[in-house]
């Protein structure tokens, strides 16, 4: 979702809104399951709720407003966030989500066809023709 050349108006907030729900899984001991229920229902309440019980409240309001945008704006960004979480297609198997994220562990371990950009301290991987 990186665009050097910033054509891309969706991708920066779609990468926070992925960012904020995987935050709002892991924190609560949900699963990437629950993060796609949440990525096909713009309007839950959910995720900011648990942001909020979290701590991180700054997260939470801006996942709010992102969410009371207008539709058209909110529509395009979560079908960009959907678009970019499709390469975890076969990671959403209902395991709680880790506290500590380990993209380079898990590229390797899939074989799915994930590979790093740039080596695993630059957190860019691509998975397919998306990168995530």
């Amino acid at each position: 979702m990186d665009d050097e050349h910033k054509r891309d108006i969706w991708g920066p907030v779609a990468k926070d809104l992925l960012c904020a729900l995987f935050l709002a899984a892991a924190t609560s001991g949900r699963t990437l399951r629950e993060v796609d229920r949440w990525l096909g229902d713009a309007a839950s309440p959910i995720p900011a709720e648990l942001l909020d019980r979290a701590g991180f409240s700054g997260l939470a309001s801006s996942l709010r407003g992102m969410q009371n945008g207008a539709p058209e704006t909110r529509d395009g960004i979560y079908q960009t966030a959907r678009t970019a979480a499709a390469c975890l297609g076969g990671a959403i198997e209902g395991r709680p989500c880790p506290q500590r994220l380990d993209p380079a562990g898990s590229a390797r371990a899939s074989g799915s066809g994930v590979h790093a950009d740039g080596g695993a301290q630059s957190g860019r991987f691509w998975a397919g023709r998306f990168r995530v």
